[in-house]
């Protein structure tokens, strides 16, 4: 019996280390002092990518709330239908990435109130073609949304017959296609599409741009906290609304031309 005993010890000893390292692994410490970002930094002038770092609109936003919290901050690029997911298993503590609420979203993930509200849906066309004025007119034709973006939860809701949809990643993916002439019309919010004029130089005079006068048809920005971490709420609501007293939200808004 001793000697069972103290091989087991032994064994025990001799194992101590790398259970402890699996241990680690597996399950690292939490790190309270950083504040862990998602974004998808795709979505120009939210979050993207310049001279290989993130930058944007919601990058400050996010940035400041760290600040704020007297917090480091981590920023993880994912695409943009992974977020949700990240957020939902606690992988990402809150999302900075130009977000807006529904009904789906809201069963996994929490949104804090609007700092950007209203940004109106554009129906964007190649200048010389058949005018558009509304939805029912682009039947019969290729129309571009970005996936799981709020315009292509918008237009799958509205059932218009013959519509083409095209799915793509990201809002440069959309308005390269449309300029290539491989599709008909890209729907996109109107801060998108103004932001992108202004940073690729593409000359506007090109395409033709129509709004949505539906008044369910636009995007207003939220962030979104994970419920992993649902005890950051009340921290970020509040200087979400510090940033809006302060001035500080207008001033990042005129900086990146909101």
């Amino acid at each position: 019996m001793k000697k069972v005993i103290i091989i087991f010890l032994a064994c025990a000893l001799i194992s101590a280390p790398f259970a402890r390292h699996f241990f680690l692994k597996a399950f690292p410490p939490k790190d309270t002092n950083t504040l862990i970002v998602g974004t998808n930094a795709e979505y120009a002038p939210f979050a993207y990518i310049e001279n290989n770092e993130i930058i944007g609109f919601d990058i400050d936003v996010a940035k400041e709330i760290a600040i704020r919290m007297h917090k480091n901050i981590k920023i993880i690029d994912l695409p943009f239908d992974s977020l949700v997911p990240a957020a939902l298993v606690g992988k990402v503590q809150i999302i900075a990435a130009g977000m807006t609420f529904n009904e789906e979203r809201a069963k996994k993930v929490i949104f804090t109130k609007p700092y950007i509200e209203g940004d109106p849906f554009m129906i964007i066309t190649k200048d010389g073609a058949s005018k558009v004025t509304n939805l029912n007119d682009l039947k019969g034709k290729k129309v571009i949304v970005n996936e799981g973006y709020t315009a292509d939860l918008y237009l799958s809701s509205q059932n218009v017959e013959g519509i083409d949809v095209v799915r793509l990643n990201s809002p440069s993916d959309g308005f390269t296609a449309l300029a290539c002439n491989r599709a008909d019309a890209f729907i996109t919010s109107n801060i998108t599409v103004n932001y992108f004029f202004k940073i690729n130089g593409m000359n506007k005079q090109n395409f033709a741009f129509t709004p949505i006068t539906d008044p369910k048809a636009f995007d207003s920005y939220s962030v979104v906290v994970s419920p992993k971490h649902s005890i950051l709420l009340n921290d970020v609501e509040k200087i979400l609304e510090d940033l809006k007293n302060d001035g500080t939200l207008e001033a990042l808004k005129k900086k990146w031309g909101i």
